[in-house]
């Protein structure tokens, strides 16, 4: 359970991260944010994290059609996710430099 939650936290600032460089589609996100982490998402899992994170209003969705009249959908950071990106650093900051530490003490007591 911990586990999910720290990892749907984190795939929420990757997409945040990923649409802040360059507006993107869903799947495209989930291809690259898969490889990062080094595991692939569960089917559809991308769709309700952008699903919740436009109704927060961090994201913004586009909708148009493309040369074989399918819907495509490319998602867009707002102002509020630049915020939401901007407001979240410096905690990332603290977690990360205590992670380093906690990773060297483990790694010192030869367990």
């Amino acid at each position: 359970m911990v586990k999910e939650k720290v990892l749907k936290g984190v795939t929420n600032l990757l997409i945040l991260r990923n649409i802040a460089k360059s507006p993107s589609y869903g799947y495209v996100l989930q291809k690259s944010i898969s490889e990062e982490l080094q595991q692939n998402l569960p089917s559809g899992a991308i769709y309700i994290l952008l699903r919740n994170l436009e109704r927060k209003r961090l994201i913004k969705r586009e909708g148009r059609i493309n040369l074989n009249g399918r819907l495509i959908t490319q998602y867009r950071i707002t102002e509020e996710g630049r915020q939401f990106l901007k407001r979240h650093l410096a905690p990332m900051e603290t977690v990360i430099r205590v992670l380093y530490t906690l990773i060297d003490d483990i790694k010192k007591m030869n367990l």
